[in-house]
C-alpha cells in the first residue's frame, strides 16, 4: 500500500492533495471528496457550493511524527426556502464531528 493509500485509508471521505515532511511535522493537505450534502436542518440535499473554509484539526502523531492537517471544507446553500439555515457546513465524518479542534487525537486520550 502506498503512502496516500494509507492516509486516504486512515482519513475517510478525503481525498489527499499534498503529503510532505516540514521539519519532524508530517503536512497532509486533503480535500472532501462528496459531491452533494444534506443540510442539517432540514435534510435537503445540496450541490451547491457557498464558500470553501480550511480546518487545522489535531491528530495523531504516524510514526512518531507529528501530523498537522490542512482539511478543505465547502459551505454549502441550504435550497429549501422553507428552512431557516442558508449556508452550512459540511459533515465531514465520525472521526471529526462540526467544530471539533480534535480528530481522533481527543477519543484516544480519554481521562
Amino acid at each position: 500500500m502506498n503512502s496516500k493509500a494509507l492516509m486516504a485509508a486512515l482519513f475517510p471521505g478525503f481525498h489527499i492533495d499534498e503529503m510532505v515532511m516540514l521539519g519532524q511535522n508530517l503536512l497532509v493537505k486533503a480535500h472532501t471528496t462528496s459531491q452533494i450534502t444534506t443540510c442539517p436542518n432540514c435534510q435537503h440535499p445540496s450541490e451547491r457550493v457557498h464558500s470553501y473554509y480550511t480546518r487545522h484539526p489535531l491528530d495523531l502523531p504516524l510514526a512518531h511524527f507529528p501530523v498537522k492537517l490542512q482539511l478543505q471544507v465547502r459551505r454549502f446553500r441550504c435550497l429549501n426556502d422553507q428552512c431557516v439555515k442558508k449556508t452550512y457546513a459540511e459533515r465531514i465524518s465520525d472521526w471529526l464531528p462540526a467544530y471539533a479542534l480534535w480528530g481522533r487525537y481527543k477519543s484516544s486520550n480519554s481521562f
